[in-house]
């Protein structure tokens, strides 16, 4: 997964839905991904879900739609990451991509998340957990959690 890296940001705010972004009908295992982020944003009623953003950096504008966002928790802000495999990407998307422009927007500290279904061999072992609270104390200590959901049941 390639996504942008943010480079000495210089400005971020809310965005509407940018001009050249084109809504695709996802089949066969991306719509699958697609269906699991639904569940995930079903699963979490107070989150946050097609927020976008705009920011400048040294690479010029750019756009960015974090998953799901958790509004204030301890005085942070949550960002949460959905991925029906868990992966290394993710953890880059939210900590060179998101947490900065997020943190920039909001005026204050954001955390990060991944939500995935399935585990894999990328998955740091000393970093999964089983249920929302674990994964919300880890992700204030600074660290990027994954969050094992099998899309049943409560978060």
């Amino acid at each position: 997964m390639k996504s942008r890296i943010v480079h000495n940001l210089q400005r971020a705010e809310f965005a509407k839905q940018p001009p050249s972004f084109r809504a695709v009908h996802r089949r066969g295992t991306r719509r699958e991904g697609t269906k699991y982020e639904e569940a995930v944003a079903a699963a979490l009623p107070a989150a946050s879900r097609g927020v976008w953003f705009k920011y400048w950096d040294d690479n010029g504008p750019g756009y960015c739609q974090p998953d799901l966002i958790l509004p204030y928790h301890n005085g942070r802000v949550v960002i949460l990451e959905v991925k029906r495999t868990d992966c290394v990407g993710a953890r880059r998307q939210l900590e060179k991509l998101y947490k900065p422009v997020v943190e920039y927007v909001c005026k204050v500290p954001a955390s990060g998340i991944v939500v995935a279904k399935y585990v894999s061999s990328e998955t740091p072992v000393d970093l999964l957990c089983n249920n929302l609270l674990d994964a919300l104390e880890m992700a204030k200590g600074g660290q990027f959690p994954t969050l094992h959901w099998n899309g049943k049941g409560t978060l």
